[in-house]
């Protein structure tokens, strides 16, 4: 269980998936986290599908969190400060190296 929200779901040797759940929560779905090589690089990607449904089982697109704007801009900020970090910590890495 990672931060009481993800669970590993199925793993493989290039692949962890994970089984989003919240307790007591609305929202459901998987989050896939891969790499593979592709020529000289290393590609990582995820993957997200989340879903809610109503007590009559059809879809409820509205309590999607990141449906929401100010959800989904504190998302991409805290996204892209996280990569933007990574970045400068793997270049500092590899100034250390030489």
């Amino acid at each position: 269980m990672v931060c009481g929200l993800y669970r590993v779901a199925e793993r493989r040797p290039t692949s962890v998936e994970f089984e989003i759940s919240q307790q007591g929560g609305e929202v459901e779905g998987r989050l896939l986290l891969r790499f593979w090589d592709d020529a000289k690089d290393v590609v990582f990607a995820s993957e997200c599908a989340l879903w809610t449904t109503k007590a009559d089982g059809s879809s409820l697109q509205e309590k999607m969190p990141l449906r929401n704007p100010v959800w989904r801009f504190f998302h991409e900020l805290a996204s892209w400060w996280l990569l933007d970090s990574g970045v400068r910590y793997l270049v500092d890495l590899s100034m250390d190296e030489d």
